[in-house]
């Protein structure tokens, strides 16, 4: 190979990462589905007696932000259990969405339970909140795996499920 090879491979390299870096953001959104869950996240809240050890300080803000304003250890019980954050986006803003959670606890096993949120309201970014705290949770136990969907009328927009979700 002549010297002037080797100077154009750093090029040649740099082309081809850039090209690989504007092929991995591209959306995989289907065209025409009329919106995106852009991110789930879920928090489990399940034994507040243990401290949190993380090298990220968001973990511990997250459980501190739960917790804040519980004094007595009655009321931390109570706030123990999963917590739930989506945010989605819907193309058609005009008609109201339903945000369907559908999810599968320690104690029911492959029973599939559904909780809704019908939202009116709808702006170019959403977030809906769902928890499952207290008597509900210490009755069905924590969630091992769930799927979230958005849903127009009788038609679903889009959906994203955890790993577990068959």
């Amino acid at each position: 190979m002549s010297s002037s090879n080797f100077a154009s491979l750093p090029r040649l390299l740099l082309a081809a990462s850039l090209v690989l870096l504007m092929a991995s953001c591209i959306s995989t959104k289907s065209p025409g589905n009329g919106g995106t869950i852009t991110k789930v996240n879920p928090y489990h809240l399940h034994d507040i007696t243990k401290p949190v050890i993380a090298v990220d300080p968001s973990y511990i803000f997250e459980r501190n932000a739960l917790l804040h304003g519980a004094i007595s250890n009655v009321e931390r019980l109570e706030r123990q259990g999963d917590y739930f954050t989506i945010f989605w986006q819907a193309e058609d803003r005009s008609q109201p969405v339903t945000v369907r959670l559908e999810y599968r606890t320690k104690v029911s096993g492959m029973a599939i339970k559904s909780i809704t949120e019908e939202v009116t309201d709808i702006k170019r970014k959403n977030v809906t909140k769902f928890s499952f705290i207290g008597q509900t949770f210490v009755t069905n136990g924590p969630i091992i795996a769930w799927r979230v969907s958005l849903v127009r009328g009788k038609d679903e927009i889009t959906h994203y499920n955890s790993y577990l979700w068959e």
